[in-house]
């Protein structure tokens, strides 16, 4: 063999690997792409807690005033179920 044929056998060789390895990359991401959960989004500290089972800990200022609200929502809510309860 001459030069010429040993370097054409090396050029082969290794586009061969590069070529497959990058069809074989495609093909993975393609069909398995789908099928792959996305990650969870992270949850704030009081609902951590609370899913844990844990007891309560101290809130922030701004967590605070989210209970708040959502305590004052959930008191309207029930107002209106016993308004309408009682109406009824």
């Amino acid at each position: 063999m001459n030069a010429n044929q040993i370097i054409n056998m090396f050029v082969r060789i290794v586009m061969r690997k590069a070529i497959n390895g990058g069809i074989n990359a495609g093909m993975k991401k393609f069909s398995g792409g789908r099928s792959t959960q996305p990650a969870p989004r992270p949850q704030p500290r009081h609902a951590q807690a609370r899913a844990a089972g844990a007891p309560q800990a101290e809130l922030g200022p701004q967590d605070a005033k989210i209970q708040r609200k959502l305590a004052a929502k959930r008191a309207a809510r029930a107002a209106e179920a016993a308004a309408r309860s009682n109406s009824g």
